[in-house]
């Protein structure tokens, strides 16, 4: 049997944690759009003003030159991408971009504080995503950067030179 569009937002945490009462108030301020492949749903360097939760399809997190063309990570139905730049108050650190045909829920981010904000369960778990996001994309920053005669030759390290 194939999951609900709700049931997927809600599959994961923080928004697993949501009441009957916090869901209704979820759906009722989201808006659903269906995008086709290779299309940017946000892009790094922007203001961001919607935070989007995947409930079909898949997406790649690709971080700014010189790995553009690298996936960082995927995304898949249940993740949620958007809410860095909200919640930190800063500019995109990354260009999402799907990688098929993808529905997501997008919701303003004036909404997602309000909503979101007040439960300290959801606060918590948002601080939490926030910071293992931040660490990942810090990672690849580090591994990025490493001088050539630091890092083992993988695959990456042979793709990256042919970027």
């Amino acid at each position: 049997m194939e999951k609900s569009e709700s049931e997927i937002i809600f599959s994961k945490e923080p928004f697993s944690f949501l009441d009957e009462e916090q869901r209704r108030s979820f759906i009722d301020n989201v808006r659903f759009f269906t995008f086709s492949g290779g299309e940017i749903l946000i892009r790094g360097g922007e203001l961001g003003s919607m935070v989007y939760f995947i409930v079909r399809g898949e997406c790649g997190v690709f971080m700014p030159p010189p790995s553009e063309n690298i996936a960082v990570s995927k995304l898949v139905p249940g993740d949620f991408f958007g809410e860095m730049a909200i919640l930190a108050n800063v500019k995109r650190m990354a260009t999402v971009k799907t990688l098929s045909e993808v529905r997501v829920a997008a919701m303003d981010s004036q909404k997602f504080k309000k909503l979101f904000m007040t439960d300290p369960r959801i606060v918590s778990g948002l601080d939490e995503y926030y910071k293992k996001r931040q660490g990942a994309l810090n990672l690849f920053k580090k591994k990025l950067d490493a001088p050539e005669s630091s890092r083992k030759q993988s695959i990456w390290h042979k793709l990256k030179k042919f970027l």
